[in-house]
């Protein structure tokens, strides 16, 4: 059997109990979780930010005017972001800086970077049109369900780049503030915020997802401080919208919302501009997000990056849709469990190590979530922690002061196919390397990924790097058997998916770095005819024929990702 050892070990999750002022709890937090502050997201996010503001290859005046302009437009959405942070966060930051001896301006730009990325993105596509697309119904996120049957229950997968750090140091916090609430947090080490994922002692609950969304006020809310806000002070649901309705985000968000108390919940959907909101009712009893807007309030202004952006969320939706109407109004720990952590393509109608999966690659936390009984069941052990072991904790024993954790566990989902298991977690540990910018070690695990189970999309991030590296005609060779793979699986009739076309687009691109300009023509002539191609950004960069050079290949920061413009 293949080696499955990973590339770094997960530290046991944690459980914190933190009291007094907000610079106290930030103290208190980076007291208990010591040098491993400095190991998590903060250095994910360091590392991340410092690649994004990288200039370009070109001519030096082009490098000079472009940092120039990233610095300028970095620094301004920072200062004007960090107006908007409420004294309680950052009171708590620097109560960390302090225990900790991190610098508060870095640990300041981690709090703040989810909204400049989606707020940079927007500026982006204002000013470049084409980089977007029509939203046909999703984008780009996390998964989440409500289910209101026998059973209560939120299922809710975090999804975001930061795989082995933000997993590798899992945290519960029981957050005690005088005057407010008690609240649970469910975050890693060095991240002492609770309104990402939370619950408080009025069993009221709310988790946190992103959108792509045109409208943007730097004058706006964070989303987390809110999530505090929401979980420090709100006892009802009504009370919760109350303080949403009563701010306005910087950015576009979704608030998966419930009340133990009375097996109420919904979905709170926001930009600047506007708010929808979908609840449970009696004759609906369970709901689906998967990051795109479906209140009509809200859907005008989302747009995606790609077409794949849009099948991902679409059929994320779908089955979370599909598997919770199966339940018929009964729904097990044990079935909850497994829908979450889900990796079935109902495109292709067979399990995929990713894709159209509703736990994706980015996965760095899934969770079910009774707020009814106060009990969660959190996935736990190193990536892919979504299909690791699910293990029970008693919120009501957390905010009595105790540790919490019970005998139960659950085992995430099972591949039919043992081959893509270990396929996903090597993918998965390439995916970290490469985020480490180790693209040698990336590239032997995905080598191992490919040889342990032949999968198109991950051949095509294997041809990438393997471009990136001028390997052209293994580029070639990993393209070609990907295309084979996609066109031997289609049906007649059956439209083609986007990664087909990304495939073909990056092999035409490998023809051009390898001087075989004709075949690289003949391949844009085609992809840019096709019937079945949504992505108006790759035919537009098709009917323009330019020549790909090396210089262009340094502007692929994630070739795991086809969801950043190509």
């Amino acid at each position: 059997m293949a080696d499955l050892s990973p590339p770094y070990q997960s530290t046991p999750l944690r459980v914190l109990h933190l009291r007094g002022e907000p610079f106290e709890i930030g103290r208190q937090h980076g007291e208990a979780v010591g040098g491993d502050a400095k190991e998590g997201m903060l250095k994910f996010y360091h590392a991340f930010w410092t690649r994004l503001t990288e200039a370009p290859p070109g001519p030096r005046s082009q490098k000079w005017a472009w940092a120039a302009g990233q610095w300028a437009m970095s620094a301004f959405v920072l200062k004007k972001l960090r107006r908007q942070l409420p004294p309680f966060m950052l009171e708590s930051i620097q109560g960390m800086a302090k225990a900790t001896g991190l610098d508060p301006e870095q640990l300041i730009l981690q709090t703040l970077l989810p909204d400049v990325g989606p707020y940079t993105q927007a500026l982006a596509t204002r000013l470049n049109p084409r980089l977007k697309m029509p939203v046909q119904m999703p984008t780009f996120g996390c998964s989440s369900f409500l289910f209101r049957g026998d059973r209560f229950l939120h299922g809710r997968n975090l999804d975001f780049p930061g795989v082995g750090y933000w997993d590798r140091f899992p945290v519960i916090q029981c957050v005690e503030r005088p005057g407010f609430l008690r609240y649970i947090g469910f975050t890693s080490a060095g991240v002492p915020v609770s309104g990402i994922t939370g619950v408080n002692e009025a069993q009221i609950s709310v988790s946190l997802h992103q959108h792509y969304c045109e409208e943007t006020n730097l004058g706006g809310l964070l989303p987390f401080s809110l999530g505090e806000e929401i979980l420090s002070r709100a006892r009802s649901l009504e009370e919760a919208v109350a303080i949403l309705q009563s701010s306005r985000v910087a950015t576009a968000w979704a608030f998966i919302l419930t009340d133990g108390k009375t097996r109420e919940g919904m979905i709170y959907e926001c930009h600047p501009r506007a708010h929808g909101i979908r609840r449970l009712t009696p004759a609906r009893n369970h709901l689906a997000h998967s990051n795109f807007f479906q209140t009509a309030e809200c859907q005008p202004r989302e747009y995606a990056a790609t077409a794949r952006m849009n099948w991902d969320n679409r059929a994320r939706a779908y089955r979370l849709e599909h598997n919770l109407e199966a339940c018929s109004g009964k729904l097990s720990s044990e079935r909850a469990v497994q829908i979450i952590s889900e990796h079935y393509d109902p495109y292709w109608k067979s399990d995929k190590v990713f894709n159209r999966t509703v736990s994706q690659i980015y996965n760095i936390q899934s969770l079910i979530l009774d707020t009814e009984n106060m009990k969660v069941l959190i996935a736990e052990g190193t990536a892919p922690v979504h299909l690791g072991q699910y293990h029970e904790w008693d919120l009501g024993e957390i905010f009595a002061g105790k540790e919490g954790r019970t005998t139960n566990t659950l085992p995430g989902y099972q591949f039919k196919d043992p081959r893509q298991n270990q396929a996903k977690h090597y993918y998965i540990w390439s995916f970290i390397r490469a985020m480490d910018g180790d693209y040698e070690g990336a590239q032997e695990w995905l080598e191992r990924a490919l040889g342990t189970h032949f999968f198109a999309e991950g051949a095509l991030t294997a041809a990438v790097i393997d471009m990136k590296k001028k390997q052209y005609a293994e580029a070639h060779k990993k393209l070609e058997k990907a295309r084979l793979e996609i066109e031997g699986d289609l049906k007649p009739g059956q439209q083609a998916p986007p990664e087909y076309f990304e495939v073909l687009f990056f092999q035409a691109r490998a023809h051009d770095l390898a001087g075989e300009r004709d075949k690289a023509l003949s391949l844009y002539r085609f992809l840019a005819q096709h019937r079945d191609l949504e992505d108006n950004n790759m035919r537009l960069q098709c009917l323009s024929e330019k020549p790909y050079t090396e210089k262009k290949l340094d502007r692929i920061m994630m070739p795991y990702s086809s969801y950043l413009p190509y």
